[in-house]
């Protein structure tokens, strides 16, 4: 009897060792999730993350349609301020102040919208490897809007998205 009363106490204890490790190991793979890279926003805006202050930042590094009817590069003509509507849509900084919460994501940040020229508080999370969620939001993350962005092989906007060296240099200028 003392025998039939130990089996269901090493089975849990069995359960529970397995339970750790493989939650270790999950945690592990988070870890591991690196965003760093260029990402595409509804097959429409590749998108650069990379580190800046402690945290993690963006910029347009790639548009379906980088150039006005006009054949000029495009434009943040919908900024509330004035003196930045020249500034180049191609190279323009979209996320900021992005800091790391866990592993894998990434909070407090802030997402310009140069479709509308607003400003919306910001969070990222990985999903995997090559796909992550961003939550963009005013006030509360429950009243916001997501999109999931898809991780692009390789090194730059895929062709036919990308932004002229010279358009990314006249966007760092400003």
């Amino acid at each position: 009897m003392r025998r039939r009363d130990r089996e269901p106490l090493g089975m849990t204890a069995g359960l529970i060792a397995f339970l750790a490790v493989l939650l270790c190991g999950l945690g592990g793979r988070a870890e591991a999730a690196d965003p760093r890279g260029v990402w595409l926003v509804d097959n429409q805006v590749a998108v650069e993350l990379f580190p800046c202050n402690d945290g993690l930042c963006g910029r347009i590094v790639g548009l379906s349609e980088p150039r006005d009817n006009a054949g000029r590069p495009k434009h943040d003509r919908r900024n509330p301020d004035p003196a930045l509507r020249q500034r180049p849509l191609c190279g323009l900084g979209v996320l900021s102040g992005l800091k790391p919460v866990a592993p894998g994501s990434w909070e407090g940040g802030t997402f310009y919208n140069p479709q509308d020229g607003h400003r919306y508080s910001a969070s990222v999370r990985m999903q995997s490897d090559d796909r992550l969620t961003a939550r963009f939001y005013v006030g509360l993350s429950l009243l916001g809007e997501s999109r999931t962005l898809t991780r692009i092989a390789g090194s730059g906007a895929p062709r036919g998205l990308g932004c002229s060296p010279g358009e990314m240099t006249a966007a760092a200028g400003q």
